[in-house]
């Protein structure tokens, strides 16, 4: 599942491409407003949850954002991130048959933006929130007899996280950033998540690449 996310992002960032920005919108300041499309990818860390996680996972997506001169700032945003959890303890699947150790957790996220910046020299520096739907599936892998297989939870819920992010502004109108997020997230798997609600959100650590137009 992660590697297929993997490739319908790179297609999507490349049938995208770089978009041509106004004129007089070098700094984004030439108008009442400007549109701009962001790519991201960076690393996720999970917050501390039973399972817990084994270590830190991977996170991308794509936004589309509208900056008004004022500073406020507003979108939408398809996002992804993943991380490995361990399999609670005592999880069984029969006679002749094991469960690794491991579970695979698998995030979309889809939903709106909103923040507030200014310019400071050939900087964009910014705060903002975001507040998205989520569509959540815990993996784990079993096998029998040698022969392996899956089994899936799935679930969806709201959840909210906070940003903050600094990027850099090129004479073309394109900018490259760094953003930290905070996710507030949470789902229940059944049996893989010890039949409660854990937390799935997590601290993100995203490099961006924008094109201004």
């Amino acid at each position: 599942m992660r590697i297929h996310a993997v490739v319908l992002f790179a297609a999507a960032v490349i049938a995208s491409g770089p978009l041509p920005a106004s004129a007089d919108d070098s700094a984004g300041l030439g108008t009442d407003k400007t549109d701009g499309l962001f790519v991201w990818i960076g690393g996720f860390s999970p917050d501390a949850s039973a399972p817990a996680s084994t270590g830190n996972g991977v996170a991308f997506g794509i936004a589309w954002e509208r900056r008004r001169q004022s500073g406020l700032r507003y979108g939408i945003e398809l996002n992804y991130f993943g991380a490995d959890y361990r399999a609670p303890p005592g999880l069984s699947c029969g006679l002749f048959c094991s469960v690794d150790s491991t579970m695979a957790l698998d995030v979309w996220g889809i939903g709106p933006t909103v923040g507030y910046g200014g310019r400071l020299g050939p900087f964009d520096i910014y705060a903002g929130a975001g507040l998205g739907y989520y569509w959540s599936t815990m993996t784990a892998t079993a096998s029998v007899l040698g022969i392996p297989g899956d089994h899936s939870n799935s679930d969806d819920a709201l959840g909210a996280d906070l940003r903050v992010g600094i990027r850099a502004i090129f004479g073309s109108g394109s900018s490259l950033g760094v953003e930290l997020r905070q996710l507030s997230l949470s789902g229940n798997f059944g049996l893989l998540s010890n039949n409660q609600s854990m937390s799935i959100g997590g601290r993100s650590v995203l490099v961006s690449y924008g094109w201004r137009f």
